[in-house]
C-alpha cells in the first residue's frame, strides 16, 4: 500500500517526471473509456454501412479512427501499469 506523501501527487501523471501507480479512480475512469469507445467504434461501423452520402461515410469513419486511436492508447497505458484490459 502507497500513502500520498507530496502534493505533486494530485497533479497526474507527467510524462517528464517519475511514474506513479495508477489509483483506483484513473483505472475505473480508464476502463469506461475504453468501453465507452469500443461500443462508439461498433455503433459508428453500422451508420458508415448505411449512410448514402459519402462526406458523411467519411465523418463516421474518422470518428471509428479516433475512438481505435482512444482505446489503444488507454489500453497501452493499462498494460504499461500490469492491469488487464476490459474485453470486448
Amino acid at each position: 500500500m502507497e500513502f500520498v506523501e507530496e502534493e505533486g501527487y494530485i497533479k497526474g501523471i507527467n510524462i517528464f517526471r517519475n511514474k506513479r501507480a495508477l489509483n483506483t479512480i484513473e483505472v475505473a475512469h480508464i476502463y469506461q473509456s475504453i468501453e465507452s469507445h469500443t461500443r462508439e467504434m461498433n455503433l459508428l461501423t453500422g451508420f458508415t454501412q448505411v449512410a448514402k452520402d459519402s462526406e458523411v461515410q467519411d465523418c463516421f469513419i474518422k470518428g471509428k479512427e479516433l475512438s481505435k486511436k482512444v482505446i489503444s492508447t488507454f489500453s497501452e497505458l493499462l498494460n504499461k501499469n500490469d492491469i488487464q484490459m476490459p474485453s470486448a
